[in-house]
């Protein structure tokens, strides 16, 4: 019987450390010891760091593992893709659904805080994004969304609008992009990925 992995993808400059991570990791390890916990310091540019999530989603599906995803933010965009790609189930937190629009403002030099890698978002980041999302397409059955209307990053209107018809839809008022409530949510979000 294949071995449940739940693979955390974390967005725009974050890493393997966020903070969502490590309260998924806690939380598995805590509650559901039979399950093992993946994530991974994503590259910084939208292809590669696409390319690195399918790399390592494709190597535990060999592995004989089922595999659920929780991406947050770019990776609940990077989840969305994933998700149709591999017929996985996804637990989007606060995603950001059209990256093409929000990257013309991140334009220039970065450094990611958790891992002190620079890079830079050009107008190739930026082609290359929008080439990647004419190519996914959502499988709402699969899908579980987690937004706070408070979040300061990105529109939540605009997510619940393309993916309101997601399996489970949590809609939360106040809170912000980091997704307060997220531990509170984390029951529900193994509950579902799990099923």
């Amino acid at each position: 019987m294949p071995k449940d992995t739940v693979v955390y993808i974390h967005g725009f400059l974050s890493g393997a450390k966020a903070e969502k991570a490590l309260l998924t990791e806690k939380f598995l390890s805590q509650n559901y010891p039979q399950v093992d916990f993946a994530t991974e310091n994503f590259p910084n540019t939208p292809r590669e760091a696409y390319e690195a999530v399918d790399s390592l989603i494709s190597r535990l599906i060999a592995e004989d593992r089922r595999v659920a995803l929780i991406g947050s933010s770019m990776g609940g965009f990077y989840s969305i893709g994933m998700s149709g790609k591999y017929n996985l189930r996804a637990a989007l937190i606060n995603p950001c659904v059209f990256p093409w629009k929000l990257m013309p403002a991140l334009k220039g030099e970065h450094t990611n805080p958790y891992t002190g890698v620079k890079f830079e978002i050009n107008d190739a980041s930026i082609a290359e994004v929008k080439r990647m999302a004419d190519l996914i397409r959502p499988v709402p059955e699969r899908l579980a969304l987690y937004l706070e209307r408070g979040d300061e990053v990105l529109n939540a209107a605009e997510a619940a609008g393309y993916l309101g018809n997601a399996a489970l839809v949590h809609i939360e008022d106040g809170g912000n992009h980091r997704f307060q409530s997220f531990e509170l949510c984390l029951p529900e979000i193994i509950r579902f990925l799990l099923k």
